[in-house]
Order: C-alpha cells, then sequence, then structure tokens
C-alpha cells in the first residue's frame, strides 16, 4: 500500500480524486481503519471505523478533518480509538461522555455571548445603535458574575442580591427588570445544551421592586381641551395626514385605549357602537375570574358622521386608519399631537384620563359608569350596584329583569357618551347646544 503524505492528498484534491462522482464518494483508506473522503460540503474528513461494543454493528466517527488536522495527527488519532477499544472502551460514548463534562463547565460568560450570537446578532442589518445596545446589555450581563464564572454555580441568591443591587442601590429599577428578562431567556436556552439543569432567573422565584408609574401629559382645564379639539379640526398643513387627525379626533371622542384607536377595524362598527372584540382589551376577564365580553363603545352623532366620512376614504380595506395592508401605529398619533405643539402638555392616552375628569368633576356623571366605558370597571359589580341603587337586588336573579337593568346601563353610556361628545364642541366653539347630565 502506498503511504501518503500531506503533500500526495492535497495533490489528490487538487486532481479531483477525492471528489465526488454522482452519488458515490472516492475514498481511501490510510491504514489501521482510517479513511480519508470528502463530505458533504466537500470538506476532507478522517473516519475512523470500527465494531461498536455495545451492538457489534460497523460504526464510524470522524477523527478529524484536512488540512486542519494533517494526516499524522489523524493516524494518532485512529491509534487513541484502538487503544481505547483494546481497553474494552466505546471511542463514540467516551466522546460523548467527554462532551458531556465539557459542557458542565460552561462558563456564564461564553454561554451569554453564545446566546447573543445566537439570537441577536443574526440580523447583519441591525442598527448602530441597536448593535450598540445589544453590545452594551451583553457586557453588563458578563460584568455581574465575572468572566471566569461557571453557569452551574450561579444561584438564584446571587441573582437577586446583584439585581436588587442594580434596582435600589443604583436606582435604575428599569434597567434591572430588564436584566432580568434577558437572564431568564439565557437560562432558558442553557437547560436544553446540557450547561445547566434549572433557571435561577425564573420570574416566579423571588420579585423585584417596580419601576415608579409615570404620570402621562394630560389637559383636564376646559379651556384647553377646547383648544386642542379646535386646533385638531382647523389643522390645515402637510405636516399631518388627514387620518392621524381623524384618529385623535374620534380618540377624543371615545376615548379607548390608543392601541384600539390606531389599529381600529371596520369589523368593529356596528352603526350605533364600535364593538371591540375582547382578545385585543387589555383586561380579558372580570375581578372574579368570569370572562368579559366585547367592549361596546356608543357613537355619538359626531363619532358617527366622522366614521361616514372615512369610510369613503379607507372603507375598501380592514383598517379604519390606514389605506394599506398595515394599521397605524399609536406613535403615529403621538407624533400628531406633537406636530400640533402638544408634545410634554398631552398624550393620546391622556384623551382617557381628560374624558374622565370632565365627566366626573365638571359633567358629574357617575364614577362607577365611566370607569365601566373606560373598561376599568368589572360589569357584573356595576351592574349590581345600580340595581342595589334602584333597591332591585332581588332582581339580580331574574334573569329577565337583569337583562332590562343592562339595557337601562347602556342607555345611560349612550347618553353620556352623547352628551362628552357636544361638551368637546361647545369648548371648542363649534355650535352645538350640550345635553344635560
Amino acid at each position: 500500500m502506498t503511504i501518503l503524505t500531506n503533500t500526495a492528498i492535497n495533490a489528490a484534491i487538487k486532481r479531483g480524486y477525492f471528489l465526488r462522482q454522482g452519488n458515490r464518494v472516492k475514498q481511501i483508506c490510510v491504514g489501521e481503519n482510517l479513511w480519508a473522503e470528502i463530505t458533504d460540503s466537500g470538506t476532507l474528513a478522517w473516519r475512523y471505523r470500527f465494531n461498536r461494543l455495545t451492538t457489534g454493528k460497523p460504526s464510524r466517527m470522524s477523527v478529524g478533518t484536512f488540512p486542519s488536522t494533517p494526516l499524522k495527527l489523524a493516524r494518532q488519532n485512529g491509534l487513541d480509538c484502538a487503544a481505547m477499544l483494546a481497553e474494552g472502551k466505546d471511542p463514540i460514548t467516551e466522546r460523548e461522555n467527554e462532551c458531556e463534562a465539557r459542557r458542565k463547565k460552561r462558563t456564564f460568560s461564553e454561554v451569554v455571548k453564545e446566546w447573543f450570537k445566537a439570537f441577536r446578532e443574526y440580523d447583519d442589518n441591525r442598527a448602530p445603535k441597536t448593535r450598540e445596545d445589544d453590545e452594551t446589555k451583553r457586557d453588563q450581563l458578563i460584568a455581574m458574575f465575572g468572566p471566569k464564572r461557571l453557569i452551574t454555580d450561579i444561584t438564584i441568591k446571587m441573582i437577586q442580591d446583584k439585581l436588587l443591587t442594580i434596582a435600589n442601590d443604583d436606582g435604575h429599577k428599569a434597567k434591572a427588570r430588564a436584566l432580568r428578562g434577558t437572564l431568564r431567556e439565557v437560562f432558558q436556552y442553557a437547560i436544553p445544551k446540557g450547561y445547566c439543569a434549572t433557571n435561577p432567573a425564573a420570574i416566579d422565584l423571588f420579585r423585584l421592586p417596580k419601576k415608579p408609574g409615570k404620570k402621562l401629559p394630560t389637559l383636564v382645564e376646559p379651556k384647553a381641551v377646547g383648544d386642542l379639539m379646535r386646533d385638531i379640526r382647523e389643522y390645515d398643513d402637510t405636516g399631518i395626514r388627514a387620518l392621524s387627525l381623524a384618529a385623535l379626533e374620534l380618540m377624543a371622542r371615545t376615548f379607548p385605549r390608543p392601541n384600539n384607536i390606531a389599529a381600529m377595524e371596520w369589523a368593529w362598527d356596528k352603526g350605533d357602537q364600535i364593538v371591540i372584540p375582547v382578545v385585543h382589551m387589555k383586561v380579558k376577564k372580570n375581578t372574579d375570574g368570569t370572562p368579559r365580553g366585547d367592549h361596546r363603545i356608543p357613537l355619538s352623532t359626531q363619532a358617527r358622521a366622522l366614521l361616514d366620512r372615512l369610510r369613503k376614504i379607507t372603507g375598501h380595506g380592514k383598517y379604519v386608519f390606514s389605506t394599506n395592508t398595515k394599521p397605524m401605529a399609536t406613535k403615529t398619533l403621538n407624533r400628531a399631537l406633537a406636530v400640533l405643539g402638544y408634545k410634554g402638555n398631552h398624550c393620546v392616552h391622556g384623551f382617557r384620563s381628560t374624558a374622565s375628569t370632565m365627566l366626573n368633576i365638571e359633567c358629574r356623571w357617575p364614577a362607577d359608569l365611566i370607569e365601566l366605558q373606560l373598561a376599568h370597571g368589572d360589569e357584573n359589580k356595576i351592574r349590581a350596584a345600580y340595581f342595589r341603587m334602584n333597591a332591585l337586588e332581588a332582581a339580580l336573579q331574574d334573569t329577565q329583569q337583569g337583562d332590562a337593568m343592562t339595557d337601562k346601563l347602556w342607555q345611560l353610556r349612550v347618553k353620556m357618551m352623547q352628551h362628552y361628545s357636544d361638551r368637546l364642541d361647545q369648548l371648542s366653539g363649534a355650535n352645538v347646544v350640550a345635553i344635560a347630565a
């Protein structure tokens, strides 16, 4: 048998000796059960062939690739496999055990880098700022435990102490919660890889202090509210799309959550009301755990007329405030308010607070009814409250009476929404007569 050398192998590769021919792969035995062959990817690989000790069936295992593993080293690897077999050890089993032991000794920093490479670096078109933020977060995680800490050595208490220090001592509650979310994902990735057995950053193991609530800018003074409605109605410039202005006006007159306005669908328009499916609502259950129904919003005559005008523009599509297949973004509404000059003074979510304040204080509508319209209140409890108010407790067990009370509540909501819409027109200088509350 001709003794091969690295030079001879390179020459054979250049001549195409090892290249595929149809479905067959040209290969050559180097000796001592060691073979050289071309893989599917075109790489020349060293394969050691032997019979498995456990089954007796022919098998093979890779002992390197050329040229990173030269011929001499490949032969030595083959001799090592032969020595294992002589000792009664299966080379494949030994390699699996070695890999398992190596996995268990992975450092936390290695796993973090591996996770970021797998889930954050897949898009080469990331904006420079996004790339910089990802690298900063990766470095922050590694700095929490140092570059040499084994991932199996990290405990729940260690994570909790680190995050509480960031949240309380450093005053970065939002940062601590964000890091905790990323830690949870890293450990969740590491478990099936065999790097660790549990997730010490799981959400149910310990709590972090919540970020203080941010008070959103809201206009509540009647004159300022009137000025805002007039600015929305009379704005005439190319700086804001007409659909954005229409969305702001409907938001003011119906005050659902901003995402429900921005992504409103024509299928929700039921003539005298807008019906938002419960799957699109923030709160889907009552306080007693029973499921809520769809959220109904009575339409005032002004809101109905606005939707009728919009149907001529976007009625052929799915969304009320979009001419294409994607809904309007909530940030578009805040951007429109900024162009109107209300940045820092009023935001799109502020229309809900404006309505709540004016209906409670100025118009003196019942607070429970307002909460129900804002989708805050529990409809079952509010209906029961109105039963008690009318000394109709016994009707709670009467389905017919219950339906009648639900209808009564609906009629009150219809009147309240029309009254509020008229009040907005009155404040903005439109020629309407407000209905008394």
